[in-house]
């Protein structure tokens, strides 16, 4: 089903368009959740606060982006705000060397492939501060942007991005290193 005629549907009060933008959104709203919150009971209960809150803003959907990018954005924000909240964002430093390189060159050479829910997995066993900046990196949010959701500074969101991807890299280094002693 299209997203005008759900939107359409819901506003109208049409039988089951509720359940059919939840059928739409679920599987998007819960992966952000699962990224940023984790993979607990905490996941759930702001996968129901951002269902919520898009149900209740969802006559302020003007169709300027597509309806999975702004419910998307809707979760982000409640999964960031849940985690303020609950104060596990205190964990993240300020560092004040503007310095630090944009990237980290991530060399392996000979690729593997690894499946999806496995990178996901790794993703979810970072610390508090390093999974949320990968989180929104992967989001397409820029390190202005970062610092501005967090309130830490740009470079801070770098070091943080860059020390994620440090051991994201040893974690695939290490699969790689397993998976070719197998052979």
């Amino acid at each position: 089903m299209n997203e005008k005629l759900i939107i359409s549907n819901i506003l109208n009060g049409k039988k089951n368009a509720s359940k059919d933008l939840y059928d739409l959104l679920s599987p998007i709203v819960m992966g952000i959740c699962k990224r940023y919150i984790g993979k607990n009971d905490s996941c759930n209960d702001v996968f129901q606060e951002s269902f919520i809150k898009i149900f209740n803003s969802i006559g302020n959907f003007k169709g300027d982006s597509q309806l999975k990018t702004w419910a998307s954005s809707i979760t982000i924000n409640t999964s960031i705000n849940f985690l303020k909240k609950e104060n596990k964002m205190k964990f993240l430093i300020d560092y004040n060397n503007d310095n630090i390189p944009e990237t980290t060159e991530i060399d392996i050479e000979n690729k593997i492939e690894i499946e999806p829910e496995l990178a996901l997995d790794w993703i979810n066993e970072l610390p508090e501060n390093y999974r949320i900046v990968m989180n929104l990196f992967i989001d397409n949010k820029s390190h202005e942007e970062i610092s501005t959701i967090l309130n830490i500074s740009s470079s801070s969101s770098r070091v943080t991005l860059n020390r994620a991807r440090g051991v994201l890299k040893n974690r695939l280094e290490n699969y790689k290193r397993r998976h070719e002693q197998v052979k």
